[in-house]
């Protein structure tokens, strides 16, 4: 008798679950850092984050949060003005297509991890930017060579950036 009401509840419940609520979580961009992450708001509307790391470091720069639409029963879409871009679920809802950008799902935990390792290679990058800037305006300036010291300032941020997961800060070589 137990078992048959476990079995019902489960077939119960499993016919009440939202469909939409597959999307739910966070996606990474594949081979990148970026993550978007999908939720639901206290009014059941579905809501993409689509740059958490923007959002975090730049709150005011630009809009990263959209509100999702349902196109089908099971399919939300992202409208782009006049029109709506579908999300295309992979049948074991581990892959999500957006045109042509694939997003492999991630746990939260990677998904932070990610994020805070982006931001962390963002300011060294601004760091390293700042530095170079003002030793490239030194030398013009005084008109002194100062290349040894910034080769080894391009050394020393080679060096951090190995510290921080998949961070490259771009530094040009001569």
């Amino acid at each position: 008798m137990r078992k048959i009401f476990l079995t019902l509840t489960i077939i119960l419940f499993s016919t009440f679950s939202n469909a939409y609520d597959q999307y739910l979580g966070y996606w990474q961009f594949k081979n990148t850092s970026e993550i978007l992450k999908i939720y639901k708001n206290n009014e059941n509307n579905y809501l993409v984050n689509i740059d958490i790391a923007k959002s975090i470091v730049m709150p005011d720069v630009g809009k990263t949060e959209y509100t999702l639409i349902k196109i089908t029963k099971d399919t939300l879409g992202l409208k782009d003005g006049s029109t709506v871009i579908p999300f295309k679920l992979s049948n074991d809802g581990k892959v999500l297509q957006l045109t042509d950008r694939t997003y492999l799902r991630v746990n939260e935990n990677s998904a932070k991890t990610i994020v805070k390792n982006d931001i962390s290679c963002s300011k060294l990058r601004t760091q390293y930017q700042d530095e170079i800037g003002k030793m490239q305006i030194n030398s013009l300036v005084n008109q002194i060579d100062n290349d040894k010291e910034i080769n080894q300032l391009k050394i020393k941020y080679i060096r951090l950036q190995t510290d921080i997961q998949n961070c490259n800060i771009r530094i040009e070589s001569n």
